[in-house]
């Protein structure tokens, strides 16, 4: 390992005046400048990551609320991955307020994450849990409009 830096040191140094051989950077384990440069930039775009998350956002919210008068409710959207699984937790104002926040904020930082995701692995992660959370969103939402609609 030693060797290896003293070698990198001493190539780094004379690089820029002398060509080395594909080979001798093999041997030695360096990469050259471009390839570094292209690692360091994200393998998905900017703007393809932020496609992708409004498309994903709005089938999400379309598949949610099925008719237009849906949309009213749309501040109360998190409620409905809470209310899939227990709909005694809800028992209070302040409860269901702290709730929606809570998933409001939870959302915001997941997509700030998956905006700023430098690589393909960490961005497909990251998206794997929207769509996992958005899922189980979307049909917590249809239980509360099955609730709803037996009130009559």
């Amino acid at each position: 390992m030693f060797i290896r830096s003293i070698a990198f040191l001493s190539y780094s140094s004379i690089s820029q005046e002398l060509s080395v051989s594909t080979e001798a950077e093999e041997f030695l384990g360096i990469k050259g400048e471009k390839e570094i440069n292209m690692e360091l930039k994200p393998e998905i775009s900017l703007r393809k990551r932020m496609l992708t998350f409004v498309i994903t956002w709005i089938v999400a919210l379309i598949a949610a609320f099925p008719s237009p008068q849906g949309i009213t409710i749309l501040p109360f959207f998190p409620l409905g991955l809470i209310l899939l699984f227990n709909f005694d937790i809800l028992d209070g104002e302040a409860i269901t307020n702290l709730t929606m926040i809570t998933g409001w904020i939870v959302y915001l930082v997941l997509g700030i994450f998956i905006l700023i995701a430098s690589t393909k692995k960490r961005f497909y992660r990251l998206y794997a849990v929207l769509l996992v959370l958005l899922l189980l969103n979307v049909a917590g939402c249809h239980r509360i409009w099955n609730e709803l609609s037996n009130i009559h």
